[in-house]
């Protein structure tokens, strides 16, 4: 790859971000890559995932991912019951918008 390779594919990447955090404006405090990684995660597992699962699919400390996860449910993206883990329906709501203008903007490009 070229530096305007590298150059252009630095910029889709920062675009995507913005969109993002466009979609998720009001619970940037505290939204990080690991709350990221578990909210793609639920949607690519239907929604609903045992939570030792989710744990296991961020690559961090278990006692930090579960902050997150904590995190998720206070800002209602996420819901806890017992040992699952599942998109609540606010959740769904701003993935679904989310992946729908990432599946636009990828078929722009």
């Amino acid at each position: 790859m070229t530096r305007d390779d590298l150059a252009r594919s630095a910029e889709r990447i920062l675009e995507r971000r913005r969109m993002r955090d466009r979609f998720f404006q009001g619970d940037l405090d505290g939204f990080g890559e690991p709350a990221w990684d578990m909210l793609l995660t639920l949607v690519a597992r239907g929604g609903t995932t045992p939570a030792e699962l989710l744990v296991a699919a961020v690559p961090m400390d278990a006692d930090i991912v579960r902050n997150y996860l904590l995190w998720l449910q206070s800002h209602s993206l996420a819901a806890i019951e017992g040992e699952t883990v599942s998109l609540a329906r606010r959740g769904w709501e701003q993935m679904a918008g989310y992946l729908a203008a990432e599946a636009q903007w990828a078929a722009a490009a």
